[in-house]
Formats: C-alpha cells, structure tokens, sequence
C-alpha cells in the first residue's frame, strides 16, 4: 500500500494471497446496483415470471415471505418499460423450482449480492400494465371484412324480393274489396228523375236510413241486393230511349 498514491492502480499493488490475509472492500455513497430483471412465460413483455440475472445467465427470482409490498414488482415493471404494477402472485406448490436467486431487500436495487437459494424456491407472476396494448390481429380484421362482404351479398341477393314481399302485403293489407264497378270510381250514386213514379218513392222510403242501399244484404232472398245496378246495365246494352219513364236516370250519375 502506497499512502502517497494519486490513482487506485498506485496505491495498490497485486501480491499472491496468504492466509488471514483481510480483503478490502469499499461501497461508495448513492451505490445503486443494477440488477437486471425480466419477465417470461407471460402473454406479452409486461407479464410473466420475474428472473433476474446473474453473470451470464438469467435465474428465477424467489419469493421472499415478508417482502408483502410492491416496491420491488414497480420496479421490475420499470425495468421493462411497462406501466403499473396490477398484480403479482406467487406460484402454487405444483409450480415450485428447485432453485434460484433471493435478495433479502425489499427493492431489488438495494440489493448489493442476490443470494443463492437451492430448495423450494417459488417463482412469482408480475402483471404490469401494457403501455401499447396489442390490437386487432391479422386473423380478427379478415374475419371482420369476410363477415362484411357476405352480409352485402346477403342484402344484393335477398334484399329486393324481401322488399317486394313487403310491400305486396303491405298493400293486400291496405287494399279494400269491391264488388261492382272496377277502375277510379268505386263508389256510384244512381238519382231518380224528374219522372220518378210513385211505387219508386215508396221504396225509397223503407230504406231511407240506409246511407247507401248497396252496402246492406237484400230483404227478399228472390230479390238482387244490386237489382238497380244491374237494370241499369241491361239498359246501357240495350241503349234505350233517353225519352223513355225510366226509373233511373244514368246520365245523371256522379261520382260520390
């Protein structure tokens, strides 16, 4: 030893080892070891068991029992990159390893040396949060695109005889039957003339509420419930003298 020594490699000199011979060791102030960590055997970076390395390889990081807090998961969780710490928990029994690294700290950079741990070592599953959450895969956007495509085929195929379905029975429903008479004027009003005799006026009278005497079914089973519609047929076939006393003047019909 060189008390006088400028640099570390001046005021030290290698020598061959001897027995009770101390070693030095020197810890300086704000040492923070790095330890390097990481998760396997998760679904994504930001989950999985937590190993930690060791030289040149990676060996499980045990549980410890009275480590119960989260101070050394937020900072495997900083180590990834990853957000939050959501949950940790330690494997069951079934899942033991049978050995693997320990620090007896509560955060893993206060640990200075991990310690090796031989037997009934239990590995514990960090979950942190997923700053980049993963989106849809490949296989989820074309089943989503092929679902799209057959619906509008679905709709180009089927679509118009659906529609015309509807509205065929939408007008069936709408559509009033009509017995007479067909085209526009469905509905006619045939008015006496001025020659009207009297047995017309007396018929017109037993039926007088009746709004229209073509709505109701006949009295008489031998007698047409359209017996004025139909005379007035036979007269436009026959084409009868307008000058005759007729009962019913068709010239004078108008539209209701």
């Amino acid at each position: 030893q060189n008390a006088s020594c400028g640099s570390l490699e001046q005021c030290f000199r290698k020598v061959p080892p001897y027995q009770g011979g101390q070693v030095l060791a020197l810890v300086c102030s704000d040492f923070q070891p790095k330890v390097q960590s990481r998760l396997v055997g998760g679904s994504s970076l930001c989950e999985g068991s937590v190993q930690v390395r060791q030289g040149k390889q990676w060996e499980v990081l045990c549980d410890v029992s009275w480590a119960k807090g989260t101070a050394r998961w937020e900072e495997v969780c900083q180590e990834q990159q990853c957000g939050k710490v959501n949950s940790y928990r330690v494997l069951d029994a079934a899942e033991k390893t049978s050995h693997g690294l320990s620090c007896p700290q509560e955060k893993l950079s206060q640990c200075h040396q991990l310690q090796e741990k031989k037997t009934r070592c239990k590995r514990v599953f960090v979950t942190c949060q997923d700053p980049n959450p993963a989106g849809l895969g490949a296989g989820t956007v074309m089943s989503i695109v092929l679902a799209l495509v057959l619906l509008a085929l679905l709709l180009v195929v089927c679509g118009p005889h659906a529609y015309r379905k509807l509205v065929k029975k939408f007008r069936q429903k709408k559509q009033r039957q009509w017995i007479g008479p067909t085209g526009m004027n469905q509905n006619m009003s045939f008015h006496r003339n001025h020659t009207a005799t009297v047995r017309s006026q007396a018929e017109n009278a037993t039926v007088s509420h009746v709004e229209n005497e073509y709505s109701q079914p006949p009295r008489n089973s031998q007698v047409s419930a359209y017996a004025a519609l139909e005379g007035a047929l036979r007269r436009v076939s026959t084409q009868p003298d307008n000058s005759s006393d007729s009962d019913y003047d068709l010239h004078g019909t108008q539209r209701l």
